[in-house]
């Protein structure tokens, strides 16, 4: 999950349901499914990821 800082003051932020790549210290590289793509996201943009777990990430 990738939660973005609202683009004004009072706007409610955005956030993604994405597949982590890989992160650097300015970028954020993530893969959707429907339609298959490659995101990008700036840092400077980004206030949280959370990873999401799955039944089996949490009962093991």
């Amino acid at each position: 999950m990738v939660e973005l800082y609202p683009e004004k003051d009072g706007d409610q932020p955005k956030g993604f349901l994405k597949r982590l790549v890989r992160r650097t210290g300015l970028r954020l590289y993530c893969q959707q499914f429907n339609p298959p793509a490659d995101i990008e996201f700036d840092m400077g943009e980004v206030k949280n990821v959370w990873r999401v777990l799955t039944l089996r990430d949490l009962l093991g």
